[in-house]
């Protein structure tokens, strides 16, 4: 994610951006999923529920964000899911 608040925020946190994106829909009341293989960004995921919390400004500057968003990622082919419980039972 580039824009700018997102990243100010993450630094602020000392989390990444996409963290700081997923707060953002926990602190509205929606529920998510997120998707990776990758067992370290799940184990991101799952810390953003509770390692930190953004502030009301934060917030509200997150939810003033305007225009089109930044290109996309290409997508990953090929790559395998691991399933929740894998990281669970990891240490």
């Amino acid at each position: 994610m580039t824009y700018p608040d997102v990243q100010k925020i993450a630094r602020a946190h000392d989390v990444s951006a996409a963290q700081v994106a997923l707060r953002w829909v926990l602190q509205q009341g929606c529920a998510l999923t997120t998707a990776t293989g990758n067992v370290e960004y799940m184990h991101e995921d799952l810390d953003t529920l509770s390692s930190f919390e953004l502030s009301k400004v934060e917030m509200a500057t997150l939810s003033a964000i305007h225009g089109p968003p930044p290109p996309a990622l290409p997508q990953l082919h090929g790559t395998r899911k691991q399933p929740v419980e894998t990281l669970l039972h990891a240490s």
